[in-house]
């Protein structure tokens, strides 16, 4: 049989000659060769044939040139050879890394899919070292395509793992009675590792020291040398069969076998890959890069990830007690399986709603072998349609980064299209008209929500569950961020939101008139029993830890548990604030319950108690810890705000307070408005011929239109703003850690307009910026740049107009 090369829409790469031949052993059908490639480029030799409903073109790399490099060049070579080609598989060999957790053996397979932020497959040779024990990966790698991930998702779905390599034996089976190289090597089962990270380089790895650092760092079970080279240019699923160990022991005999392994999985696979029709139907694969608009959000986001894997380290062992209640609750229950949208934990300080939302969230993204055979329950009675993705911010009120509403959607965003590449396409448009040198920048909160009301309108139609714990501690745009989660319900029925909070009423309004259908709420209060056996659960876990560092005595042991179960006062914080004591302490086995007993029941009493005991340190300790209480009384119930009003005066008169430091005590704060607070808490500074009532700002506040746009900018730091003659505009120096601009804002919608270069080794302390009189000129330092025109908006793209 002989077919034209547009029918071609599968495009199957290798590496090694034995991988070559095992792929042609699975067709089912092997039609007649094709005629040279008319273009000298390609110098790939094409081996075709039918798997199923699919067309197939298989073609190796050439002998001796492996790598990401030589697989770059087969598949662009391939690609414009066959322009129907509608996605690819690198199908092969790989070296296991063996571990207690996932212990992949000779002769199992294993299969790339999103996991951990990124796309399945991380080049374990492209960052830099930070000390003897972090390596900082940098770029990223595109996501295989949506429609394997989801034929792996069928195929999982309709056979056991077990059913599955025994399946795959069999068909090996028959590869081996035609081609003896194939043949088993052992006798043992072997298991296919479905959603784990294959670490991709150029070396080959031959070392189990190197192997295991390398494997605990990329959190990879198997080791390859060409997919990184495919990922952002050849759309693929990678699949490899584990022949040996990555280390000093290397040999060939599991090769064939392996290989026959890897090639019977991809041909299942196809099986479960829908029709992709005749010639001409199956759109061409798109060469966009979307890595570069992920890695510009990744710059200015904090990782969600990272800051989960923080917290999990800075409180104690999660236990599945502190949130299982939840899981079996029947308004959880409800939320999952109905049209319900909104799901919010409401409880008060210390009650462990951090743990609870931390073990859903595990739930959701849970990839144990465990959890495999159900394959995620939680996902599969969720009410909705088409594919469901998922994603999580923590806010923590205490930090700038993780407390806007600005901070929340990037790192929902960043988290997502690491996790499903495919959506970035979103995100990638804006960056590709922006501009790589200011997209990071323009990244403000109207382009978050833009990018991400257009991935529930992909033409995927996704379906999406979004999780933010601590909602209370999101301080700056909280509002705006409600809003937003109102209007996403508004927008689509295919969205699902997990909340936690304090039971503060201004956010609990906030969701009006969401009707009872939409939003659901479980309060902890309400739930006392729940809570208690989930705190008992922890309770017990809790004295096992202590009793494997003090090595307690039976009975007193068994006394400490009933202590603590019955003073627990309810909150999870005061169990772990009692357990921080008793870890720190030097009493004796028997002296511990009455130790317990002194520690007060209430929060209050404790933070009281601590209060006391740092009146016992030394005078130089106890100054210090008092200085910082001192600083937090003087704030009372206000002190965000003064610390954001803080941060707003240096702001706007950094420049001049650096050129000449006492101006801090007269002009600084005399064209502060009169209802700063850092302005009001210095009045006894002001020069004597300055007086408290002095006037030299029109505004009452800082302008709360300026503050929209430069709260907005978490990727860096606004040095100091100027308004136009007629107030339409806003100009600044922005420094970006790497370089410092000017930028120019519409000052009625927070648009930025333009960014703006500033000569190399200008010393901003002797800078100025200003508009001219007709408010189209900016000035810095005396230079005239272009006119300035305020942008235009079109289809919802912003374009910049400069004369």
């Amino acid at each position: 049989m002989k077919l034209s090369k547009q029918y071609y829409t599968v495009g199957w790469i290798c590496a090694l000659p034995i991988e070559r031949a095992a792929a042609i052993a699975v067709l089912d059908e092997k039609h007649d060769e094709l005629p040279a490639a008319p273009s000298e480029e390609d110098s790939n030799i094409h081996t075709v044939g039918r798997i199923g409903k699919h067309n197939v073109v298989i073609v190796c790399l050439p002998a001796g040139n492996y790598g990401t490099n030589s697989a770059a060049t087969v598949a662009t070579n391939l690609r414009r050879s066959f322009p129907s080609l509608r996605f690819g598989l690198m199908v092969g060999i790989g070296g296991g890394v063996p571990n207690d957790e996932n212990d992949a053996r000779l002769g199992d397979i294993v299969v790339s899919q999103p996991l951990h932020g990124t796309s399945g497959v991380v080049q374990y040779d492209l960052g830099k070292r930070v000390g003897e024990d972090t390596f900082h990966r940098t770029g990223w790698l595109n996501a295989p395509p949506t429609i394997l991930l989801n034929a792996s998702a069928s195929l999982q779905a309709e056979k056991s793992l077990y059913q599955l390599g025994n399946s795959i034996t069999a068909i090996a089976t028959e590869a081996e009675n035609k081609d003896d190289r194939f043949s088993y090597p052992n006798t043992e089962d072997h298991f296919v590792w479905f959603g784990k990270i294959i670490a991709s380089g150029n070396q080959v790895i031959k070392d189990a020291i190197a192997r295991d650092k390398i494997g605990k760092e990329a959190k990879a079970i198997c080791f390859e040398m060409e997919a990184a080279g495919l990922m952002n240019h050849f759309p693929c699923l990678v699949i490899r069969g584990v022949c040996e160990y990555s280390d000093s022991h290397k040999n060939k005999v599991w090769q064939p076998y392996a290989a026959i392994t890897a090639a019977v999985y991809t041909k299942e696979l196809l099986n479960h890959v829908p029709s992709l029709g005749g010639p001409g139907s199956a759109p061409r694969i798109e060469n966009i890069d979307v890595s570069k608009s992920i890695q510009a959000l990744a710059s200015v986001s904090r990782d969600s990830e990272v800051e989960k894997t923080g917290i999990e380290r800075r409180k104690d062992k999660l236990i599945n007690g502190s949130y299982q209640w939840v899981k079996d609750h029947q308004i959880f229950k409800y939320w999952l399986t109905t049209g319900s949208q909104i799901l919010h934990l409401i409880g008060g300080a210390g009650k462990g709603k951090t743990m609870i939302m931390i073990g859903l969230i595990n739930e959701f993204e849970s990839d144990t072998k465990v959890h495999r055979e159900k394959d995620n329950e939680l996902r599969e009675i969720l009410c909705l349609p088409g594919p469901v993705y998922f994603s999580y911010f923590l806010c923590q009120g205490t930090n700038e980064h993780l407390n806007s509403a600005h901070s929340v959607l990037k790192g929902l965003l960043l988290l997502l299209l690491r996790k499903h590449q495919n959506l970035a396409i979103h995100l990638q448009k804006r960056y590709d008209l922006i501009g790589a040198d200011s997209f990071a920048s323009m990244i403000d909160i109207n382009l978050l929500q833009l990018v991400l009301f257009e991935i529930l309108d992909d033409p995927s139609d996704p379906s999406v569950v979004f999780c933010i714990d601590a909602l209370d501690e999101c301080f700056v745009g909280n509002r705006d961020l409600m809003a937003f989660i109102r209007k996403s319900v508004d927008h689509s029925p295919r969205i699902k939101w997990l909340l936690s909070s304090r039971p503060h009423q201004d956010i609990i309004s906030n969701y009006a008139p969401a009707p009872h259908k939409i939003r659901v709420e479980i309060i902890l209060e309400e739930n006392q029993d729940s809570v208690d056996l989930a705190l008992g659960a922890y309770i017990d876990t809790k004295v096992t830890e202590l009793d494997l560092q003090k090595h307690y005595r039976r009975q007193d042991k068994l006394d400490l548990k009933k202590a603590l179960k019955e003073k627990r006062g309810g909150a999870f914080l005061w169990v772990h604030l009692a357990g921080k004591e008793l870890e720190s302490s030097q009493a004796f086995s028997h002296e511990t319950v009455s130790m317990l007993e002194q520690i007060p029941l209430e929060l209050t009493s404790v933070y009281t108690r601590m209060i006391n005991q740092i009146e016992q340190l030394d005078i130089k300790t106890r100054g210090r810890c008092f200085d910082i209480l001192e600083t937090i009384k003087l704030g009372d119930d206000h002190l965000q705000e003064i610390l954001l009003d803080a941060k707003e005066f240096l702001r706007h008169n950094f420049s001049r307070i650096e050129l000449s430091p006492l101006q801090i005590y007269s002009s600084a704060f005399i064209f502060s408005p009169p209802l700063s607070l850092t302005r009001k808490m210095n009045t006894h500074r002001l020069s004597g011929w300055l007086g408290p009532e002095s006037r030299g700002s029109s505004d009452e506040t800082w302008s709360s239109r300026q503050n929209l746009i430069l709260q907005g900018l978490q990727d860096c730091t606004v040095i100091s703003a100027t308004y136009s003659p007629n107030g339409k505009l806003i100009a600044a120096f922005c420094d970006q850690i790497h370089s410092v601009v000017i930028k120019i804002w519409d000052s009625a919608n927070g648009l930025c307009l333009h960014v703006l270069p500033i000569p190399e080794n200008v010393y901003l302390g002797d800078s100025w910026l200003s508009f001219l009189s007709d408010n189209t000129l900016v000035s810095f330092n005396g230079l005239i740049y272009p006119k300035i025109g305020i942008g235009t908006r079109t289809q919802g793209l912003l374009y910049n107009h400069l004369s």
